[in-house]
């Protein structure tokens, strides 16, 4: 095994003369650069998955604000389930609620990967809405649940709260 020689040189300090001589071997070396090409790759993939993510929640949103149902639906598992104030609903449900989105924005997102083919998104959303008739404006949490299913990632849960107490960043 090849050893490479590394000089160490302290320099902080002007009490410190000279410098230690250490060995590392070549091949801890190379092992060393593949984890941090490895762990910067996975980064990056991670965070190209996350955006994705992000841009077919963002999506969903504003195929429901255009009570766009066809959109929703290619967004969306075909056991797609929403949480939220309203109850439980499927997909269908929700297209059918009595309620108009005026306005949203999303921010402050964070994945949580499941395996290579799940992974949870959460985020804050604002909202301004109107369902029966009655006009809110409303900060929620939010976590959504997506699924790698026939080659894209499509959303299967949907969950809604209102936060408790002074915000949160």
């Amino acid at each position: 095994m090849k050893m490479m020689k590394c000089d160490i040189r302290a320099e902080r300090e002007s009490a410190i003369q000279g410098g230690a001589t250490w060995t590392i071997p070549a091949a801890k070396l190379l092992l060393w650069g593949f984890i941090a090409v490895a762990t910067t790759s996975q980064a990056q993939s991670r965070s190209n998955e996350q955006k994705a993510l992000f841009q077919k929640a963002t999506a969903v949103w504003t195929a429901f604000q255009n009570k766009d149902m066809k959109t929703m639906q290619t967004l969306m598992s075909p056991n797609f389930v929403f949480i939220g104030k309203e109850g439980i609903l499927s997909g269908a449900e929700v297209g059918a609620q009595n309620c108009t989105l005026h306005s949203f924005a999303l921010k402050s997102d964070q994945m949580r990967p499941l395996g290579s083919r799940a992974a949870v998104l959460t985020y804050r959303a604002e909202q301004d809405y109107e369902c029966n008739g009655q006009t809110e404006s409303k900060e929620l949490l939010v976590s959504d649940s997506f699924s790698f299913i026939d080659g894209k990632w499509l959303l299967v849960a949907h969950a809604e709260v209102a936060p408790v107490g002074p915000a949160m960043p």
